[in-house]
């Protein structure tokens, strides 16, 4: 099969500045597919969303990183600092006109998979597939233009809702003439037809791949170096304390501050017996070092790579997500869901929805009410007392191995990939 894979906003592991980040979803399923033998084009943009700058590399030309792995384009564009300011929406349709000019002058592909959003550009590529009688599989990753509409209502008050003229009728039209719409999660795909009045009579057609990761290598390892990595950043893994680990994007735009705001409500002599690591990026990052340095069980640690966070989670016992619990969170899983289930961690959460109903008769997952500092620390206290808490979480191993496997997720998708092609376009 030749295949296109459109998603940009992921890390590009092949590039030797971004070598210590992990393949994502599209990522990933681009290398996987090549590894398959496929012929395998994977388009992104040359501006890294999470690191702000631009890749030094030639944009806009198919560029071949090597055996079994996937070509790659980078489309080009203006860049952007602020998430919401007007230069992020003109990037994004630099990065769809970008697509639209470069697309037909290369060899035709059998089937698109294009993660939503970018809007202009999963409008770019239904339309190059209807042009070119191209099936194209729309991939539901987050809630657009909704999230813009109430990330502007939080700020100013007003709903907006439909504001977005343009956004509303690329939208429109993507999904309805998209040959098929899958989705992460249930709540997701059924998004697209409440929202966008997609034709249910495609949902038999449609379906839901969840996010997944490669399951954890059980070899007997040499562990020493990355315990002395740990150990340099100031965490000692064979310490006798319950671990708490909050990692992803550290920004205000979450439950951040009521973490905080709990750990000057912990009851004296509980911060012996509980250590907290933060680790990533983003703006709320200078008041969690501000609490560090007040509360020695808080430790913020940076971005770290993959190998060392994955032996992090491996030997800690609460993943957190510290998120806002909004309609698209409540119909996602984040990624950090499925690293904590992997390495058979609870999951201490605020959201409601899609995460707490992972196997709600077990204690996977412990619901604080979001915004509760005291209730965060009452369970802060309580995970940090009980012997329980330190033991592997099985209903955890039992949800990956179930969900989120790659070697079980990945070969569906492919199955469904060849399913599209012999089927063809069904606009």
């Amino acid at each position: 099969m030749r295949i296109w894979v459109l998603c940009t906003g992921e890390p590009v592991p092949f590039l030797p500045t971004e070598a210590g980040d992990r393949f994502l979803r599209a990522g990933k399923l681009s290398e996987y597919l090549a590894e398959q033998g496929h012929d395998v084009v994977w388009w992104t943009a040359r501006f890294d969303h999470y690191r702000k700058t631009h890749r030094e590399i030639v944009p806009n030309e198919l560029i071949d990183f090597g055996l079994h792995a996937p070509e790659m384009v980078f489309l080009d564009s203006c860049g952007y600092q602020n998430h919401m300011g007007p230069r992020r929406f003109l990037d994004h349709w630099q990065v769809g006109r970008a697509f639209r000019e470069l697309a037909p002058q290369m060899v035709k592909p059998d089937v698109i998979v294009a993660s939503f959003p970018l809007v202009e550009l999963c409008d770019e590529v239904v339309a190059y597939g209807k042009r070119y009688d191209v099936p194209v599989i729309l991939d539901i990753r987050d809630l657009w233009p909704d999230v813009i509409y109430d990330r502007l209502a939080d700020r100013t008050g007003i709903s907006g809702k439909g504001l977005f003229f343009p956004y509303e009728r690329k939208c429109k039209r993507a999904f309805r003439q998209a040959d098929r719409v899958i989705g992460i999660t249930k709540g997701m795909q059924g998004w697209c037809y409440d929202r966008w009045g997609r034709d249910t009579s495609k949902q038999a057609s449609d379906g839901v791949f969840r996010q997944f990761k490669p399951r954890p290598k059980n070899e007997e390892q040499d562990t020493s170096a990355l315990d002395a990595f740990w150990l340099q950043k100031g965490v000692d893994l064979a310490a006798d304390v319950t671990r708490c680990v909050w990692t992803g994007s550290i920004i205000p735009d979450s439950d951040g501050p009521t973490l905080i705001n709990a750990l000057a409500k912990l009851p004296v002599g509980i911060e012996e017996r509980l250590q907290i690591i933060v680790a990533g990026r983003g703006s709320l990052v200078a008041q969690i070092e501000v609490a560090a340095a007040q509360h020695p069980c808080l430790k913020y640690v940076g971005w770290i790579g993959d190998a060392e966070m994955n032996h992090l989670l491996e030997r800690s016992h609460i993943g957190l997500l510290c998120y806002l619990d909004r309609f698209d969170f409540q119909v996602a899983t984040p990624n950090k869901v499925i690293d904590y289930c992997a390495a058979s961690m609870r999951i201490l959460t605020n959201l409601t929805g899609e995460v707490k109903s992972l196997a709600p008769e077990t204690d996977l997952v412990v619901n604080y009410p979001t915004g509760d500092a005291m209730a965060l620390a009452r369970l802060l206290q309580r995970v940090a007392e009980e012997a329980d808490f330190r033991t592997p979480c099985l209903a955890a191993k039992e949800v990956f191995d179930a969900e989120f496997d790659a070697a079980r997720v990945l070969p569906d998708i492919e199955a469904y990939l060849a399913d599209t092609i012999s089927v063809g376009p069904l606009r």
